[in-house]
């Protein structure tokens, strides 16, 4: 099943379904890894960061996104 089957049958469901389907892909966000590409992102940013709060920001979504969190 593809991305857009998914979506359309999503579309069909009643409301209180569609809260479920939401939680669950928000769970699934916050175990997730960042792909390379998005860790490699996040470490650009880092490394061009100045603001001690920035690169603290930075340095936890980095770690996050390299080990998924948990």
């Amino acid at each position: 099943m593809t991305a857009t089957e998914i979506i359309r049958e999503m579309d069909c469901l009643p409301p209180a379904e569609i809260v479920k389907v939401v939680r669950h892909v928000k769970q699934l966000e916050v175990v997730r890894q960042l792909s390379p590409e998005e860790l490699g992102v996040l470490v650009d940013e880092f490394v061009e960061a100045t603001d001690p709060v920035k690169v603290e920001q930075l340095r936890e979504k980095i770690t996050e996104g390299f080990y998924g969190r948990r």
